[in-house]
């Protein structure tokens, strides 16, 4: 079983190699977000002057992109599918 020095030395060599890293990213893939959203579900409860309005959240996805290195395994996130196309080709 490893300790927790030896992960955070294992997460410090990850970090090491991707920054000298001279990466060669494959191609974007979707992989959407989830998001809590809040949202008034009506009605209201009162204390004293304040008003509290009835609130629930909901999970929404969210789009978004990423891309690997195949090098190092570095990913990248994006919401914008055309940026990061563009820096596939370059």
């Amino acid at each position: 079983m490893e300790t927790i020095e030896d992960l955070e030395r294992n997460i410090k060599e990850l970090k090491r190699q991707q920054a000298i890293c001279k990466h060669s990213f494959g191609e974007p893939y979707s992989d959407p977000e989830t998001k809590r959203v809040e949202y008034h579900t009506g009605g209201y409860t009162t204390q004293g002057t304040h008003i509290n309005y009835n609130t629930t959240y909901r999970e929404v996805k969210v789009p978004r992109f990423a891309r690997k290195c195949k090098l190092c395994g570095k990913i990248q996130h994006t919401y914008e599918m055309v940026n990061i196309a563009k820096a596939v080709k370059n």
